[in-house]
C-alpha cells in the first residue's frame, strides 16, 4: 500500500511538469505565420503575421483566435473588414499593411486593448469614427492611403504618442489634436493641408512635426509647444516666419527649405539650442545677423538661394560640421571661415568665385569634403534648320523614250 502510494505521487508530480499549459508557454511558441497552421489549435494563438497574403477576402477564422494579441498581414485583395474584429479583446497590435483596403468596420473601436495601429499603403479614403475609442493606441500609422479626412474626435485618443499621416489627401488636421495630452509626433507630410489647428499649440508633450510637401502659407500655429525639438515644413508657400517660432525653447532642427523666403527674422537669435537649420531652395539675398548667434548650429544649409557674400560672423559659429552655399551668386568667402575647426563638409559649388582665402582654408584640419567646382553651362538648343528642297533633275538621257 505504501509502495502503491508512492508510485501515485511520482506520477502525479511527473504529469505536473509535463502538463505546461497554454498561458505558460512562452510567445515564440505561440507565434504563427499562416492561418491554416494557427486554426490547429486557434486558443493557443497570441501572434499571427501573415508576409504575403493573396487572398480575395479577409481571413475571418482569425475572429476564432480569442487570446490573439498580434495580427500583421501584408498584401491581400480584401477591401472592407468583415463584423467580428471587435471580438479579439485581447489585441494589442493590428497592422493591415500594402493591400486594397478601402473601410474599416464600426466594431474596430471595440479593440479596447489595442496599443498599435497600422494600415499603411492601403486605398483608405476616410476613417470610421469609431476609431476616437481606441483611448490605449500609443501609435497610429496611416501613411500612404487615400485618406481626405480624419474624426474630428480624435482628441478621445488620451493614449497617444505617434500619429503618421503622411502621403494623403488630407486639406485639414482634427480641431481637437493638440489636446490629446501625450501626443509625441506628428508626420503629416505630402498633403494638401493649408491650416494648422488652434489647438496644436496646446500639445505640450510634441517634440517632433512634420508639416513637408503641404499649402502652408503660415506657421501661426507653432507656439508656446515648451518640448518642441524638431520641425519640418519644407515644401510649403512660407513667405515670412513668425517670430514666436523662436521662441521655442527646446528647438534643435528647422527646415524651412524650398518656400517663397526671402528674408530671415532676427528673432532667430533667440533659438539658442538649435542645431540643424535648412534654408535652402528659398529667395534670399542676405542671411541677416539673427544666424550668427546660433552657436549651437552644427549643420547649415543654405544652398539655391540668391546669396551674393557669407556673412563674416560666420566664424562665430564654431561648432559648425557641414556648410552648404552651393548655387548662390558668391564670389568668395570671409577669412573668419579658418575659425571652423570642427568642420568636415563645405560647398561652394556653382558660385561665381574668383578668389578664396587658401591661408584660412589649410588650417581647417578635419575638412574631408570641399566642393567649388562648376556644373558646365547647359547647351543652348540649336536652332532649327531650315529644310532645303532641290529640284528635281531631269535623269533621262537623250536616248530615253517615254
Amino acid at each position: 500500500m505504501i509502495m502503491n502510494r508512492s508510485m501515485l505521487m511520482f506520477v502525479v508530480l511527473f504529469c505536473s511538469v509535463l502538463s505546461v499549459t497554454t498561458a505558460q508557454m512562452p510567445d515564440s511558441l505561440k507565434t504563427f505565420a499562416s492561418v491554416e497552421d494557427a486554426m490547429k489549435n486557434p486558443e493557443a494563438v497570441r501572434i499571427l503575421r501573415i508576409a504575403r497574403y493573396d487572398k480575395e477576402s479577409f481571413p475571418t477564422d482569425v475572429f476564432k483566435m480569442k487570446n490573439l494579441r498580434t495580427l500583421h498581414i501584408r498584401g491581400g485583395k480584401f477591401e472592407t473588414i468583415p463584423p467580428g474584429i471587435g471580438n479579439l479583446i485581447s489585441l494589442k497590435s493590428l497592422s493591415l499593411e500594402n493591400g486594397v483596403l478601402k473601410e474599416l468596420p464600426e466594431d474596430i473601436g471595440k479593440l479596447s486593448e489595442l496599443t498599435q495601429l497600422t494600415l499603411q499603403g492601403n486605398k483608405l479614403v476616410k476613417l470610421n469614427p469609431s476609431v476616437s475609442k481606441l483611448s490605449k493606441v500609443i501609435t497610429v500609422n496611416l501613411n500612404n492611403n487615400q485618406l481626405e479626412e480624419l474624426p474630428m474626435t480624435m482628441g478621445t485618443m488620451t493614449s497617444l504618442l505617434d500619429l503618421n499621416v503622411s502621403n494623403n489627401k488630407l486639406s485639414s488636421l482634427p480641431s481637437d489634436l493638440g489636446t490629446i495630452p501625450t501626443l509625441r509626433t506628428v508626420i503629416a507630410e505630402n498633403n494638401v493641408l493649408s491650416q494648422l489647428p488652434k489647438s496644436l499649440s496646446s500639445a505640450k508633450a510634441l517634440t517632433n512635426l512634420n508639416l513637408g510637401k503641404n499649402k502652408l502659407t503660415s506657421l501661426a500655429g507653432i507656439t508656446s509647444m515648451d518640448k518642441l525639438e524638431s520641425i519640418d515644413v519644407h515644401g510649403n508657400q512660407i513667405s515670412k516666419i513668425e517670430d514666436a517660432l523662436f521662441e521655442l525653447s527646446e528647438l534643435k532642427l528647422l527646415n524651412l527649405s524650398e518656400n517663397g523666403l526671402q528674408s530671415l527674422p532676427q528673432a532667430l537669435s533667440k533659438a539658442k539650442k538649435l542645431r540643424s537649420l535648412n534654408i535652402s531652395k528659398n529667395k534670399l539675398i542676405a542671411l541677416g545677423t539673427g544666424i550668427g548667434e546660433l552657436s549651437q548650429l552644427d549643420m547649415l544649409d543654405c544652398s539655391e538661394n540668391e546669396l551674393k557674400e557669407v556673412p563674416d560672423y560666420i566664424g562665430n559659429l564654431n561648432n559648425l560640421v557641414s556648410l552648404d552655399f552651393a548655387k548662390n551668386n558668391i564670389k568668395t568667402l570671409p577669412s573668419s571661415v579658418g575659425k571652423l575647426n570642427k568642420l568636415r563638409t563645405l560647398d561652394l559649388s556653382d558660385n561665381p568665385l574668383e578668389s578664396l582665402p587658401v591661408k584660412e582654408l589649410i588650417k581647417l584640419y578635419n575638412l574631408k569634403k570641399f566642393m567649388f567646382f562648376q556644373s558646365p553651362p547647359k547647351e543652348q538648343p540649336k536652332p532649327a534648320q531650315k529644310e532645303t528642297t532641290k529640284p528635281i533633275e531631269n535623269t533621262k538621257t537623250p536616248t530615253d523614250k517615254n
